[in-house]
């Protein structure tokens, strides 16, 4: 949309040049073009208040976070797999408004044969960052989620992501990324699942 608010006078260049500007063919184009850009700055201003939006909820979800996970983190030691569940249910409540606020359309197709009462392993083609939002909003039971080691320097998402014991890879220290990937097997034998991008970062294919 963007591209067609900057490139707009070269699109009537192409579509009406200048010989043709006042005769009836620029009369058909102009129209045209006028609504084009009209549109595209529509669709601009709508991404803009729902970015504003976005960081806005994000901000509020963090602030109110940390009472949050204070007072089960007081309680963690005597029912520590509800504490966990129970804050991730918050967490997925969190990213649900975050998609449905960003006006993400979302269709999604076998999740009926996610097994309910043993853990999976999910393994994931990492496009953007709402790979993340969306795939963790919609897990049934305990997961977890394995992230590169530069998330664990994040305030905030960082202090979230360890109350849900998520585990962060280094991928360039094969020992520690052994050691992890270890950790996260031990977990799946308490009955929570793993989720993981193998490539470790964003692709486009």
């Amino acid at each position: 949309q963007m591209d067609l608010i900057m490139n707009y006078t070269l699109l009537e260049n192409i579509l009406c040049p200048a010989g043709m500007r006042r005769n009836s063919a620029y009369n058909f184009c102009q129209p045209i073009l006028t609504r084009i850009s009209q549109a595209g700055r529509e669709c601009t201003e709508v991404y803009m208040i729902r970015l504003i939006l976005v960081a806005l909820l994000l901000g509020i979800y963090f602030i109110l976070s940390l009472p949050i996970m204070g007072i089960l983190w007081l309680v963690r030691k005597f029912i520590t797999p509800k504490a966990e569940l129970f804050m991730q249910r918050i967490v997925q409540f969190a990213l649900w408004v975050v998609w449905h606020v960003s006006g993400v359309k979302l269709t999604t197709i076998g999740l009926e044969n996610i097994p309910d009462d043993q853990p999976v392993l999910f393994v994931g083609n990492h496009l953007s960052y709402f790979d993340v939002v969306i795939a963790y909003s919609q897990m049934k039971n305990r997961t977890i989620f394995i992230g590169k080691a530069s998330l664990e320097k994040v305030p905030f998402l960082s202090w979230n992501m360890k109350f849900l014991r998520c585990l962060f890879i280094d991928r360039t220290n094969m020992r520690q990324g052994v050691k992890t990937i270890m950790e996260a097997a031990d977990m799946t034998k308490e009955g929570i699942s793993v989720f993981i991008y193998p490539e470790g970062m964003r692709n486009k294919s």
